[in-house]
């Protein structure tokens, strides 16, 4: 018959006393064997707590194992046991099997927690735990609370004694999201016992308010300025938010009676400088009142800080005297008046700086401007700030007249500035077409003069007269290159890499001269006159005559430069034929 066995139970005698036995009975099923080992280990030992043997009775064995005196065995923990055919040593069985300290000893534990508020996303918990203990066969309990979160525990509380007990742990829980724990009392010397446990719930904290606690707002509303608004002052009295947040960004907003954005009024500050924030001062027209000046979120959002409402009264301030008179003439030479006769003459530049005042009291600021040949003029300007004025003046007779600028408004202004001309008395000679004499210099000597002379007799402003000066070089540098590209078709090992095509800056090259010379073929004319478009062919046909004869040197050129120079014949002939009358025409009118 085979051999076989199977453990059926292990079990302590009688009642456990101080959380064990004296001694445990184990039973097991056999057969094919009459007589059998039975041993006790230690989970993990090699060595036996407790043996005996054995004869097996009707398939059965059930044998008493004693501990020595003093040393029982406690209950609740894990052994294992072993038990051998003593006949068939390849015949066993081996289980681990927790020794049980039966239904008397357990214990009804109450557990109540109390949650706190959120504090960081987490909350505390406090447990209190009441139980009774009234068997002294049962003694001593090894308590312990079960958090049912990441495998913590309490620290061991231990009973010796009878009577009615509790005792008090905190455990601190994240809440983040809504969650659920199981805390269980763990009695470590009753482990057969059902284990006393409840369901925790936690609700979610609700995110940190994060937002800056702020107040007073106020504005602060100054005189009336040169531009006849208002400077306004905007004050925030603000807390940083509480940990865990971090600084608060706010910035101001300023919006009109009709809810138009007027001004983002800061640079936007935060709660961690100091309190308050003063802002630097805005002007604020009385047109656009009532204001209202919003402190808005920038970091964290959304967050609502509140406004204030800003009325800016009208102004009512009297004109002042203009102040930084400039006067200043530029000679034009000799052309003919509106009567035909050759005269000089001069264009005038006036520049000042004019207050016209508020309200009721605004004044237009009025000047004459003498050309001290017994002929004035009139002009005014009825708003504040910088002003410029261009007026044009023919002087019939030479001599030395003094050109006089005074204020006549606003009331009791006395400025005035005055500029000495000295004017050389054309003849009638000198408006000849020709330019020779006294009249303008004739356009082959001083070639881009004529442009200078045409831009200040229209009034052109600064800005106007670099701007063509500027679209002249680009025509010059485009034509002229663009002639000097046609007239040479250079290998890769020229060394002029203007003329070298066939790299990406070649390329580059090519098209940038071709723009600029567009560019300049377009604008000039409408922008600039007749004069500076004639200047500007001219001087890129000299350039491109130079680069063609510096390509000539280092054997450059080839075949392409014949029809290169016959188009720059072609265009100097245009150039004199059409555009220089054109100019002259400018200069005469």
């Amino acid at each position: 018959m085979t051999c076989d066995i199977s453990i059926t139970s292990f079990a302590g005698v009688g009642t456990s006393q101080n959380g064990g036995f004296q001694s445990v009975t184990v039973t097991a099923s056999v057969s094919g064997c009459d007589e059998v080992s039975i041993e006790i280990f230690e989970v993990g030992a090699a060595t036996p707590l407790l043996s005996t043997t054995a004869f097996t009775s009707g398939g059965t064995v059930t044998a008493t194992l004693t501990a020595p005196p003093g040393r029982p065995l406690p209950c609740g923990r894990d052994y294992r046991v072993r038990v051998t055919c003593l006949s068939v040593k390849d015949c066993f069985a081996d289980q681990q099997i927790k020794l049980p300290c039966g239904g008397d000893c357990c214990v009804d534990f109450t557990i109540t927690p109390t949650i706190g508020p959120c504090v960081n996303g987490e909350r505390q918990v406090d447990f209190l735990v009441s139980f009774t203990l009234n068997d002294p066969r049962c003694l001593p309990y090894v308590l312990a609370i079960d958090y049912g979160h990441n495998n913590s525990f309490s620290g061991s509380n231990v009973y010796t004694t009878l009577g009615s007990f509790s005792f008090q742990e905190s455990r601190i829980y994240p809440s983040a999201v809504a969650t659920d724990y199981i805390v269980s009392i763990e009695d470590s010397l009753h482990g057969s016992c059902p284990a006393s446990a409840i369901t925790l719930h936690l609700d979610a904290c609700a995110p940190p308010d994060c937002c800056a606690i702020t107040g007073p707002l106020s504005a602060q509303v100054g005189d009336c300025g040169d531009n006849c608004g208002r400077l306004v002052v905007l004050s925030a009295g603000f807390a940083p938010p509480s940990p865990p947040c971090g600084p608060a960004t706010l910035q101001w907003q300023i919006k009109d009676q009709a809810g138009n954005i007027v001004a983002w009024n800061s640079v936007a500050f935060s709660t961690a400088s100091a309190s308050p924030n003063v802002q630097l001062p805005v002007e604020l027209s009385a047109a656009g009142s009532p204001y209202v000046a919003t402190l808005m979120a920038i970091h964290p959002t959304p967050c609502t800080y509140g406004s204030v409402t800003i009325i800016v009264p009208a102004c009512n301030s009297p004109a002042k005297c203009p102040d930084n008179l400039s006067l200043s003439a530029t000679d034009l030479g000799c052309q003919k008046d509106g009567n035909g006769v050759c005269a000089r003459k001069y264009v005038f530049y006036v520049d000042a700086m004019t207050y016209a005042g508020c309200g009721q009291g605004a004044t237009a600021t009025q000047f004459n401007l003498s050309f001290g040949d017994g002929a004035n003029v009139q002009f005014g300007s009825g708003g504040g700030g910088p002003q410029s004025f261009t007026f044009h003046h023919f002087y019939t007779s030479g001599g030395s007249p003094t050109a006089t600028l005074s204020v006549t408004a606003p009331s009791g202004c006395q400025q005035t500035t005055s500029l000495a001309i000295n004017v050389q008395k054309c003849a009638a000679t000198d408006c000849a077409t020709s330019g020779t004499g006294g009249g303008p210099p004739a356009i082959e000597c001083v070639m881009c003069r004529t442009c200078q002379d045409y831009l200040a007799k229209i009034g052109a402003s600064f800005w106007r007269t670099v701007g063509c000066k500027l679209l002249m070089l680009m025509m010059v540098l485009g034509l002229g290159v663009t002639f000097a590209i046609m007239a040479t078709a250079a290998p890769s090992s020229a060394p002029l890499v203007l003329a070298e095509l066939s790299t990406v800056a070649g390329v580059l090259i090519a098209i940038g001269a071709f723009a600029g010379m567009v560019a300049g073929f377009i604008s000039l004319p409408n922008l600039c006159g007749n004069c500076c478009l004639y200047c500007a062919i001219l001087a890129a046909l000299v350039l491109a005559v130079i680069l063609i004869i510096i390509e000539a040197i280092f054997g450059l050129v080839t075949g392409a430069v014949i029809p290169a120079i016959f188009f720059i014949i072609f265009l100097f002939y245009i150039n004199e034929t059409s555009i220089k009358p054109r100019c002259q025409a400018e200069l005469n009118s």
